[in-house]
């Protein structure tokens, strides 16, 4: 049943002309139409189709952060939460991550343990500012 309200949501939105919704869904089918029954006076074919959307890039931005974020709190851990420039000890919300190779420069470095430091709010100001 799950499977063809999905079906028939597809199909409704098609028919309201709402084509732009559509594109961001990928529908693969797996099997042929293999049953059909009677509701309400109206014909419905069940099918196996299993339905996959496409990430948005405001989706792969959020799972971009939320890796850097599990990054920061295994950092925090491992580093014993201290800013690793004046070694005060601080809440893992009031530092921040230290990219010593820059993304820019080198995407596949970004999660990378060895390319990153913890910093306290002020150290990372002053390093960005030795960088320019």
């Amino acid at each position: 049943m799950r499977i063809l309200l999905r079906t028939l949501r597809v199909t409704n939105a098609w028919q309201l002309n709402r084509c732009d919704e559509i594109a961001t869904y990928k529908t693969i089918m797996t099997m042929e139409i293999f049953k059909s029954f009677r509701l309400f006076g109206l014909y419905f074919y069940i099918s196996n189709v299993r339905m996959k959307r496409r990430r948005t890039i405001d989706e792969q931005l959020r799972n971009r952060r939320n890796a850097l974020l599990r990054k920061k709190r295994l950092l925090y851990q491992m580093r014993g939460g201290c800013c690793e420039l004046c070694g005060k000890h601080f809440a893992l919300e009031a530092l921040e991550i230290h990219h010593l190779v820059p993304v820019s420069q080198n995407p596949g470095l970004a999660l990378q343990t060895k390319n990153l430091v913890l910093l306290c709010h002020d150290c990372h100001v002053k390093v960005h500012q030795k960088e320019s």
